[in-house]
């Protein structure tokens, strides 16, 4: 699948085939075809691609993230 970049905004890399349950509701969630290191070195796509949100949602993700570190802290 490619994602349109104009307002994609990057969120992490993920495993191959699991997106986080968390994340499933966002409309504008996108699996990217290459993943890279924080040094720029390719990632084998049968393991990581790179997930991407439109920037209008850039707050529900944010919320759902801050969420999930409250709930973390919490124990």
């Amino acid at each position: 699948m490619t994602v349109e970049l104009k307002n994609a905004v990057f969120i992490g890399n993920i495993k191959a085939g699991v997106i986080p349950e968390r994340l499933r509701g966002l409309k504008t969630l996108r699996v990217g075809t290459q993943a890279v290191d924080i040094n720029g070195e390719l990632l084998d796509q049968k393991e990581y691609l790179p997930l991407y949100i439109d920037k209008s949602e850039e707050k529900a993700y944010d919320d759902i993230m801050r969420n999930a570190l409250k709930t973390i802290r919490r124990g």
